[in-house]
Order: structure tokens, then sequence, then C-alpha cells
């Protein structure tokens, strides 16, 4: 079938897409350093705290560090921005998982479905 949309192959293949693997090579990434604490330069890059409650905290979510503001497009395509906003879009019920294999399985789910095969 040489006019088979690609989404539809990925789809049946059980694959990602570039795009949707950059995604999901980045959150978990993001989780195993969260995790192990390890290398705590990445660590350092992203922070939960908050000086006030915001639902933002209650959830889990993180942000960038405030060590470096930058406009420029390029610091925000860098792993530290892609990383903190990719894990602020997962469900709290994913971002809560401690099993290594059980979270890498929901993501892998969690994409397939809400992120396009295209930026």
């Amino acid at each position: 079938m040489p006019y088979t949309p690609v989404k539809t192959l990925l789809t049946q293949c059980g694959w990602l897409s570039v795009y949707q693997m950059i995604f999901y090579h980045t959150i978990v990434l993001f989780y195993k350093t969260r995790k192990h604490s390890v290398p705590t330069v990445l660590l350092n890059m992203a922070n939960a705290d908050y000086s006030y409650n915001t639902r933002a905290k209650s959830v889990g979510n993180f942000r960038v560090s405030s060590e470096i503001k930058t406009p420029s497009d390029i610091a925000h395509r860098s792993y530290r921005w892609r990383s903190v906003q990719s894990w602020n879009v997962l469900p709290h019920e994913i971002k809560s998982i401690k099993n290594d294999v059980q979270f890498k399985k929901s993501l892998k789910v969690w994409i397939m479905e809400n992120i396009d095969i295209y930026p």
C-alpha cells in the first residue's frame, strides 16, 4: 500500500514518530534524573520550589531555574526548557508512577494518544 498515511503505519506498528521519540526520551531522562538525583547538573536545571502554594505545585509541575532568563528561540529549544515544558504537560497519574517499567509503558501509550507525529 504505497499511499497509506504515515500515522496509520506508525499506529499499526506500535511505533512513535521521531518527534514523539524526542518527547519520550526527554521525559524519561527527566524522570530518571528526578528519581535518582543524578546528574546534579540536570537536576538543578528545574525545580519545584514555589514561593506560595499553587495548582502547579500540587500536581508535581516544575519550572526552569531562574539562573538564566533568556527569550532566545535557541534557549527555548534546549533540553532545559523542553524537559520542564514536556513534564508539565503530563497528567498527574503518569507523573506519580514509581515503577520505571510501568512509567515507560504508560508514557508511551499517552504519547501515542496525545502527541501529534509532527511538531
